[in-house]
């Protein structure tokens, strides 16, 4: 009977010893499917709550938008009937008051009526069009909108977009002045329209950014709450340049401009989720616009969203919770059930014991086998007889003959003939040490019939059978593990290399400088260069980098230039002086060598581009420094000759 058989022979007959006990251990399936099964099935209800939510949010935002713009469009329009009320008060005011003297330039009469008037100034045209109450000079009006239309006895406002006075739009509302029947002039009031208007409309929508605007019958903007650099005569072309809207979007935003009736009407910004809302200004041809950006949007969507994974999150910890306690109460029921089972056991439990070991053993093995990819074999060596070699289905998938017809004979052809000749050797060594009942082991390149050469390892002991040898043992591929150690080794003969040729370099420059230290700032050490060698590291563990350097400093720099050579060597700041960049050098004075130069190399830096190690030199430049005080005096000399 084979392993395998034997070991299913084991399995059974330890279920059926404990099969009492499987079967009372079993949890009631009902009691976990039914709570999972519910619980999945609400918070999917709650996902799909969500995005529901989503759409209602978008829509709620146009609700509130549309109902927005009609309201400061009423709002609007009852603030141009209270102005053009007020200019034609003002006029029959005036009308009363006026007097042949004073027809001329009613200065005195009109300057009380603005205290009282929503108009931040009122300007008067005489009947020959001449506007001789105004900020500035009189001028000659005749050709002004406000005066055509106010002398034929019209009432109406006209926009100014590009006044001498202001740097936003100017509101005037005119209105004919009658005296004696006869009309004798033109009374006009201007308002500023960003001040006037823009506290009308909201700059938030559930607290995000939104923006608003007037545009007049010529698509004219009149005023925004859009805080950018004042524009004269700007038109809806410009401020949507100046908005950054799409070429391909605005022809669909001019046609919801022109075809806005008093009931407002939302359009979806095709780019993106911006959302565009115009309404009319009863009696007017003007329109209310209110800009909800995609970001706004966005930002309104993802806090609507954001509360509601939040609260599925709560509802499924406690559903979660309950579906714990569920599997709990069943867990507790299982070991109560399993209890009342131990008097049934308790004769066979001995028994049970060293089956269920055994099992477990061959389980472990067979597990261990399984996960690592390993197959087992065993081949028979007799005396006059052709070797046969046994093989499982995992050792035959890595010979690469699984599902093929093979003979013991002809498998064990197949993978003595594929291990590499310089290999063959080694794996009859082995075979003869397994042969003396030793165990062995062996890593050789063998020859697969798809992959080519590969490293492989067996292990395994023998037997005495009649004439001959039972050789068993496992057998499993470790190409990757091997050459991946033997690249490691590669690699560390080329570090070794570099770090020679690394020494070398800073040797040979040692030889150059008068001195050179490398500095690792991260760990305070230092080692110091001579020509041709690295000497011992300078900085001991009681002595840091930065107090080596300090000493070293403070015995070559002459008094005069010693404070000014601390600071430049002081390695606390270094990082930050040197980031970003390659060198740092100062001249300085010494007793001994005379005038040097101290430079800081960088060698290593971290992501912020502060330097982690640095080469530090001094060089002496005295004979340089000499040659150009020489230079300098010479020159001094040539002057004065």
């Amino acid at each position: 009977m084979s392993q395998n058989e034997t070991g299913q022979k084991k399995k059974s007959e330890y279920e059926e010893l404990h099969k009492t006990v499987i079967v009372s251990e079993h949890l009631n399936a009902s009691g976990i499917v039914v709570p999972i099964i519910v619980i999945i099935m609400i918070i999917a209800v709650m996902c799909m709550y969500t995005y529901i939510q989503r759409r209602n949010t978008i829509k709620n935002a146009e609700q509130v938008t549309d109902q927005m713009a009609e309201y400061i469009a009423g709002n609007i329009a009852n603030e141009m009937d209270y102005a053009k009320s007020s200019i034609r008060f003002a006029s029959s005011s005036l009308s009363h008051l006026m007097t042949s003297e004073t027809i001329q330039n009613p200065r005195e009469i009109i300057t009380p009526m603005i205290v009282n008037s929503p108009f931040d100034k009122i300007e008067y045209i005489r009947a020959d069009g001449m506007n001789v109450m105004n900020i500035g000079e009189p001028f000659d009006a005749s050709d002004r909108v406000y005066y055509i239309e106010g002398i034929k006895g019209k009432t109406g406002v006209w926009n100014n977009y590009h006044p001498k006075t202001s740097q936003e739009t100017l509101m005037n509302f005119y209105t004919p002045i009658v005296y004696k029947g006869r009309i004798s002039g033109v009374l006009t009031g201007y308002i500023a329209a960003t001040t006037q208007l823009s506290p009308l409309f909201e700059k938030k929508l559930y607290g995000q950014d939104i923006y608003g605007l007037v545009v007049d019958e010529a698509d004219m903007v009149i005023c925004s709450t859009i805080e950018s650099e004042y524009i004269k005569d700007l038109s809806l072309e410009l401020f949507m340049d100046q908005y950054g809207i799409a070429k391909d979007q605005r022809q669909a935003i001019y046609d919801t401009i022109d075809n806005a009736k008093e009931d407002a009407a939302t359009y979806k910004d095709s780019g993106g989720e911006g959302r565009i809302c115009v309404a009319k200004i009863p009696e007017t041809d003007w329109k209310v616009v209110i800009i909800v950006p995609e970001e706004s949007i966005n930002a309104i969507i993802s806090e609507n969203t954001r509360n509601s994974i939040i609260t599925i999150i709560i509802v499924g910890l406690i559903l979660f919770s309950y579906g714990a306690s569920v599997l709990w109460k069943n867990v507790k029921r299982r070991r109560e059930i399993a209890k009342e089972n131990e008097k049934l056991e308790e004769e066979n439990r001995i028994f049970n014991e060293e089956n269920k070991r055994a099992f477990e053993e061959i389980s472990a093995i067979r597990d261990i086998i399984a996960s690592a990819n390993m197959g087992t074999w065993r081949f028979e060596m007799v005396d006059g007889e052709r070797p046969r070699m046994y093989a499982d289905d995992t050792m035959k998938n890595l010979m690469g003959i699984l599902g093929m017809e093979k003979t013991p004979e002809e498998t064990y052809d197949d993978w003595y003939g594929r291990i590499s000749p310089q290999a063959v050797p080694s794996v009859l060594k082995s075979v003869e040490k397994m042969k003396q009942g030793k165990f062995d082991e062996n890593t050789y390149l063998w020859n697969h019939p798809a992959k080519g050469e590969r490293y492989v390892r067996c292990g395994g002991t023998a037997k005495e059978i009649p004439n001959g040898y039972l050789v068993s043992g496992y057998h499993y591929d470790v190409d990757d593990v091997v050459r991946e150690d033997l690249a490691k080794v590669v690699m560390l003969q080329d570090a070794l290399s570099e770090k020679n040729d690394y020494y070398n370099t800073l040797g040979t420059l040692a030889g150059v400088y008068n001195s050179l230290h490398v500095i690792d700032l991260v760990e305070n050490t230092v080692a110091e260069f001579s020509a041709g060698e690295k000497d011992e590291d300078a900085a001991g563990p009681k002595q840091g980098a930065k107090e080596l350097i300090r000493e070293f400093m403070i015995k070559l720099t002459d008094d005069e230039h010693k404070e000014r050579a601390l600071e430049y060597t002081d390695l606390k700041t270094l990082s930050d002086r040197m980031r970003n960049k390659k060198q740092i050098s100062t001249q300085l004075i010494s007793d001994s060598i005379g005038w040097f130069l101290a430079s800081f190399i960088t060698m290593e830096t971290d992501e912020a581009g502060r330097p982690k190690r640095v080469i530090f030199t001094t060089q002496s430049i005295d004979e340089v420094k000499k040659q150009e005080e020489k230079l300098i005096n010479r020159s001094r000399t040539d002057e004065l000759t």
